[in-house]
């Protein structure tokens, strides 16, 4: 069996670099997918464990500004600006005898497709999160998908008030990313695998949602007259609380399923 894990990240190309006043412009988020698939068709044996879309910001010349840290501080500008969304698959690699055996005509490969949210007269969106996921199901229950589901995805988009003018094949984003922005939008990525020879499965989804609590018995302070509560780190509950906060929800949905 295969063991460990790697990951390999596609990026889109610039396709003209920005100017004094314009944004450089990148390839699709369709021509990322068909990147990661050429890398799939020539590494056979290869496991997706999952895929998720990553985010850098870019430079007017179209070069990505990537960290050279997991932790870093931006300032002012660079908080807006030019951003460029890619995929990130998670893999685990194929053992010898896979190597030996696997062919590259039976590579898998992946695609995705989105639910976007829904506009009427009285909201510019009248979708919540919980319709959205309501309509993804319903999808994934009227069509067979020829393979499995890698992973669903909320992306988050600031700057667009109107569904109809949301591109969500577009890999750059531009000044909608100000997160001063009063106006978010989101809609939901689908990633799946698909396998050849598959007879086609349907499937259902829902959504759980884990937030850490917050402890707002903090010090006051007084400015101009006016009172504020400061946060501190240790006001904010730790991840390993969520987490089992989350293990304590899987573990009921189990014993609750095995009745």
């Amino acid at each position: 069996m295969p063991s460990g894990l790697m990951q390999q990240d596609f990026i889109p190309e610039c396709t003209e670099p920005g100017s004094f006043g314009y944004n450089p412009s990148f390839e699709r988020l369709n021509a990322v997918v068909a990147k990661a698939n050429f890398f799939l068709a020539h590494n056979p044996g290869v496991a997706i464990v999952s895929c998720e879309t990553i985010r850098h910001r870019v430079e007017k010349d179209g070069q990505l500004k990537k960290p050279s840290n997991l932790s870093f501080t931006q300032y002012g500008s660079e908080i807006t600006g030019c951003y460029v969304d890619g995929l990130r698959m998670w893999l685990t690699p194929p053992d010898t005898r896979e190597k030996s055996t696997a062919k590259e005509g039976n590579a898998i490969q992946i695609e995705y497709f989105h639910v976007l949210p829904q506009c009427g007269k009285e909201s510019a969106v009248q979708d919540t999160m919980n319709t959205l996921t309501t309509k993804l199901s319903n999808q994934l229950s009227s069509r067979q998908l020829q393979g499995r589901l890698l992973a669903v995805e909320a992306i988050d988009v600031r700057g667009v008030k109107q569904p109809e003018l949301l591109d969500a094949e577009a890999a750059t984003l531009t000044a909608a990313e100000n997160p001063h922005s009063n106006s978010v939008m989101t809609f939901l990525r689908v990633w799946w695998q698909r396998e050849q020879g598959s007879s086609g499965s349907r499937f259902s989804v829902g959504m759980a949602t884990f937030v850490p609590e917050l402890n707002l018995d903090t010090h006051e302070t007084f400015i101009g007259g006016k009172e504020y509560k400061h946060l501190n780190r240790s006001n904010v509950e730790q991840y390993s609380k969520v987490m089992a906060y989350v293990n304590s929800w899987v573990g009921e949905k189990t014993r609750h399923a095995g009745r």
